[in-house]
């Protein structure tokens, strides 16, 4: 088996563990945004209960195929941007137990803003969603330690 491969299957879930059995049936808009979220960058502000997180885990689904291509070879990530700590580990466990991507959250704590390019580059090889405030995507972006092409928002 090839050293890819190798890591591809230590990763991945197999299909019971990625939760896809709960039923959802999305809103109007939540199918408006998603639509125009496969065609755009976009920003959905929503109150609280909306349904955000849903369309964000929908299209991240949806673009998986783009995100699990390795970060050297031009791999995408996505950048899923949240206000708070606590809202950094809920989002990152939605995404992680609702798709089969690597996921990890980052926040202040983590000491990231001491961190330089070849670390993050490190966490872009090893995650295909990040989870993090937006104070930390400011720095990363301030630093440029990656650039807009490979990001998804």
């Amino acid at each position: 088996m090839a050293e890819g491969d190798d890591r591809s299957s230590k990763r991945r879930k197999k299909d019971e563990d990625v939760n896809s059995s709960v039923a959802f049936t999305p809103r109007e808009y939540q199918i408006e945004i998603l639509e125009a979220a496969r065609r755009t960058n976009t920003i959905a502000c929503l109150g609280t209960g909306t349904g955000k997180t849903f369309i964000a885990v929908m299209l991240i689904r949806e673009m998986a195929h783009e995100v699990r291509k390795p970060y050297l070879e031009g791999g995408k990530r996505v950048f899923f941007l949240v206000p708070t700590v606590p809202l950094v580990t809920q989002q990152a466990k939605t995404i992680s137990d609702h798709t089969d991507l690597r996921v990890q959250g980052f926040y202040g704590d983590m000491d990231v803003d001491s961190w330089d390019k070849e670390e993050w580059e490190n966490k872009f090889i090893e995650n295909e969603v990040l989870v993090m405030t937006a104070e930390i995507f400011r720095i990363i972006m301030d630093h440029v330690f990656i650039q807009f092409p490979a990001s998804s928002f």
